[in-house]
């Protein structure tokens, strides 16, 4: 075996491990199996809950009724070239780009709304007041921080909504998977 990946990183130029840092990296791999506690185990299934929007949500009936509209739209705009069951695959996919921009907007409106006058820390911009304690302005910065943390993962859901629906409209136009 160890002769077989030293024949190998030769023809690669590669620099293999020792033996020795393998058996350290396996036994460190053997440390590394995740949380033991419930605790730890409780709070490591939460590591993806962020936004809900890799939630499989049971459609409701306003929803298939937008899906449903948005599709024949498809159908009626395209002249045919796309059937109706590629139509809702596409307005799917289209209503899930829209779902997550909805979900940043409202992120937007939140930070916005957080920054009101009566809210502001300048004593000028307060009506005279004097200014917030540095406590107050700390927590808003972090507050602020963490919702700017949130816009950055809903954009980068964003972009990949945005591709798996393009994807789709040029694999049904191509008729090639992309």
């Amino acid at each position: 075996m160890a002769a077989l990946r030293g024949s190998i990183a030769r023809q690669l130029d590669l620099k293999m491990a020792s033996e020795r840092q393998l058996r350290a990296n396996r036994l460190n791999a053997k440390k590394s199996t995740g949380p033991k506690s419930r605790a730890g185990k409780k709070r490591a299934s939460q590591n993806a809950y962020l936004h809900g929007l890799r939630a499989t949500i049971p459609p409701d009936s306003d929803w298939l009724i937008r899906l449903e509209a948005l599709a024949r739209e498809i159908v009626d705009s395209t002249s045919g070239q796309i059937n109706i069951e590629q139509a809702r695959a596409i307005a799917h996919a289209e209503l899930e780009v829209y779902r997550v921009r909805s979900i940043s907007t409202a992120v937007v409106t939140q930070i916005f709304a957080s920054d009101e006058p009566s809210h502001r820390s300048t004593a000028a911009d307060r009506g005279g007041q004097r200014p917030l304690p540095r406590s107050e302005l700390e927590r808003r910065a972090d507050a602020a921080g963490q919702k700017f943390s949130v816009l950055k993962v809903l954009e980068r859901y964003q972009s990949r909504a945005v591709a798996r629906r393009d994807g789709l409209v040029r694999e049904i136009l191509t008729g090639r998977p992309c």
